[in-house]
């Protein structure tokens, strides 16, 4: 489960950059970006993994490896990287 507690995270979308030397899909980059989103509007709430995976149409696991192979870090480092106490 990931608790989201935290105030909305400055330029969420934006942080989305493009990791090594070669283009990712573009397809991938969408879900990444909607998920992003997602997270930016639904940070206050109890966000759990399945159901942010849901809104993107995938399953946790790929959720997970394709959120961290196009940010550079999991979802719940991305979600508390700014604010790790939750406040």
């Amino acid at each position: 489960m990931l608790r989201t507690t935290a105030r909305t995270l400055p330029g969420a979308v934006g942080f989305l950059q493009p990791r090594g030397g070669y283009q990712k899909g573009g397809a991938q980059r969408a879900v990444i970006k909607n998920c992003l989103q997602y997270i930016s509007t639904h940070l206050r709430e109890d966000l759990r993994l399945e159901e942010l995976a849901h809104e993107c149409g995938l399953c946790s696991r790929s959720l997970s490896l394709k959120f961290k192979a196009e940010v550079g870090c999991g979802i719940p480092e991305y979600i508390h990287r700014d604010n790790p106490h939750g406040v």
